[in-house]
């Protein structure tokens, strides 16, 4: 149950930023950066308040939340398939 959790979020996501930009390298670089389920939920809840308060999000805002957010972790970077990047 918490992978379909996991993926879930993941494919929200990927929702979101594809509405962003639509790039598969963006959207992948995005996620990968992201790492973790709770980063990811991090970046939705971010992108959820910023049109709570009328603030326009663009693709640039995500991509550096995605690296701060990999920073704060290991700082590691994670393809999909697992491997360090």
């Amino acid at each position: 149950m918490a992978e379909s959790t996991a993926d879930s979020i993941k494919s929200e996501l990927s929702s979101r930023l594809r509405s962003l930009y639509d790039d598969d390298d963006y959207v992948e670089g995005c996620l990968d950066l992201a790492g973790s389920s709770e980063n990811m939920e991090t970046m939705i809840a971010f992108m959820n308040r910023a049109e709570e308060v009328g603030d326009p999000i663009i693709s640039d805002d995500m991509l550096a939340l995605a690296l701060v957010l990999c920073d704060k972790s290991d700082g590691t970077v994670r393809s999909r398939y697992g491997t360090a990047l």
